[in-house]
């Protein structure tokens, strides 16, 4: 056997990259070799999760828009409906109103045996107590409701929600604050008049 002392192996090892090889080899072990293979392997995955992640992130909000679309849609068909039964005529149909100083989902004329009525509605796809009470802070201010309402209108305000899924509490907010509620199949809450 041949013995060399540690600096002699260490200087041997500097030079020789086959030697150095050998030894990580024996030491480390196939498993830990292959490390660094995996590790660029692992980050590649990560980047497609990533990557996708992202794709699904952006389809989702599209579906939100289109969501929140047909929720607005579904409450103007609603309304409409509602005010046929009602024996109401059909001054402005019911639709979204944006005047690029806020919006509101859906807004309407009618005239009805007791005067003009104008309807302003917030559309969610879940309704919940918390967007009524928004909606009723909102809709209560009277510069704000005003600047959505038709020119020279002297007839009643209503306030409605409408929810395609609709919460409890969504109910008792409404009652408690007197906003209207409409689900798909028509009005569920009367509103108090603003």
């Amino acid at each position: 056997m041949i013995y060399m002392d540690t600096l002699e192996i260490i200087r041997e090892l500097e030079h020789d990259e086959a030697l150095r090889a050998s030894l990580r080899a024996m030491i480390l072990g196939d498993e830990l070799l292959s490390l660094p293979d995996q590790m660029r392997l692992l980050t590649t995955e990560v980047q497609k999760l990533v990557e996708a992640q992202k794709q699904t992130t952006m389809s989702i909000h599209r579906l939100e828009e289109n969501v929140g679309e047909v929720s607005e849609e579904s409450c103007a068909a609603v309304l409409g409906a509602m005010a046929y039964r009602k024996g109401w005529t059909v001054l402005d149909n019911p639709g979204l109103i944006d005047i690029g100083k806020g919006e509101v989902d859906v807004r309407g004329r009618f005239d009805t045996p007791i005067g003009g009525v104008a309807i302003l509605a917030e559309t969610k796809s879940r309704l919940r107590g918390s967007h009524v009470s928004k909606w009723a802070s909102r809709v209560g201010g009277s510069a704000w409701r005003e600047q959505f309402l038709y020119p020279g209108f002297e007839g009643q305000v209503l306030p409605y929600v409408y929810g395609t899924i609709i919460y409890d509490d969504a109910f008792i907010e409404a009652e408690r604050l007197g906003i209207g509620v409409i689900g798909p199949g028509g009005e569920r809450v009367a509103p108090r008049p603003l």
